[in-house]
């Protein structure tokens, strides 16, 4: 504690005990001290009912308004260190209380090989039993055997599942869902602000561009046939798509898969020169 003269004096938080809830401040932890204070009980009960109310403006409160109140009574009673006498709604909050764990939980007791999906992935297939046409598709069946025997019903598809594993392998090495995205994400910027440059025009604006496949628009030139710029990109060993749309006359372009920014600025150098050699006029 510090004063000066002419000057307030100054307290600092290094001086003073610890807070039993930091999250609500010196001020409240000095009211609660106050209403300990306090010789009258009515006062008291006044006083107590008038810090809860300020606390439950303080933080979010849950939906179940018994369950809230119960809680901020139990925090009054944690910040008075249990010593206070007032009466609370409901049960009186004690340190013994406080330290008792929750009840645990009742969980379903049905096991799965599948229960990392989650039980709503089961209670899909399931759902799904009857459903197929197909008898080496059936999901259902499928899923019944391995649970019962851990065998597939037919030949198992090896190259299926070792092309999954490598894919599964792949995608850890490159850091998961982030790592891939920011890979297709500079892949995508790469075409768009070079097929930019060239003069072609996108049909979404960037902040609505996925980085999975881009659609531009069809330059509005007689020497543009979409499908002399498809054969001749396909000669340079490039293949783009045609366009889906009915709204406009547009083709497309993918940036997902084994590729990379090289791949990115090739497919670029090879547009560059069938615009030239086709002499296409889009600037």
């Amino acid at each position: 504690m510090l004063t000066f003269a002419g000057m307030v004096e100054m307290t600092y938080n290094s001086t003073r005990s610890d807070l039993a809830i930091p999250e609500y401040g010196r001020t409240i932890h000095e009211m609660v001290d106050h209403l300990k204070s306090l010789a009258d009980k009515d006062e008291r009960n006044k006083c107590a009912n008038a810090i809860v109310s300020i606390m439950g403006s303080i933080v979010a409160q849950e939906v179940d308004k018994e369950e809230s109140q119960k809680k901020l009574w139990g925090q009054l009673f944690l910040m008075a260190d249990y010593d206070l006498d007032v009466d609370c709604p409901g049960e009186t909050p004690t340190r013994e209380s406080r330290s008792e764990p929750p009840a645990r939980l009742d969980y379903p007791n049905a096991q799965s090989r599948l229960g990392h999906y989650g039980q709503m992935t089961r209670d899909l297939i399931e759902k799904a039993k009857g459903n197929c046409h197909s008898l080496s598709l059936d999901l259902y069946d499928q899923w019944s055997a391995m649970e019962k025997n851990k065998q597939w019903r037919f030949t198992p598809p090896t190259h299926v599942l070792a092309a999954f594993n490598q894919a599964i392998k792949e995608h850890e090495k490159e850091g998961g869902i982030q790592g891939r995205h920011k890979r297709y994400s500079n892949n995508c910027k790469i075409i768009c602000d070079g097929m930019k440059a060239i003069g072609f025009e996108q049909l979404l604006p960037n902040e609505l561009q996925a980085p999975i496949i881009i659609t531009f628009k069809q330059p509005q030139n007689a020497n543009f046939d979409f499908q002399n710029f498809y054969n001749a990109l396909s000669e340079k060993n490039f293949l783009i798509y045609p366009g889906k749309l009915t709204v406009a006359d547009t083709f497309r372009i993918g940036c997902i898969g084994n590729l990379d920014e090289d791949d990115m600025q090739d497919t670029l150098v090879a547009i560059k020169e069938v615009v030239q050699n086709l002499n296409i006029n889009i600037n």
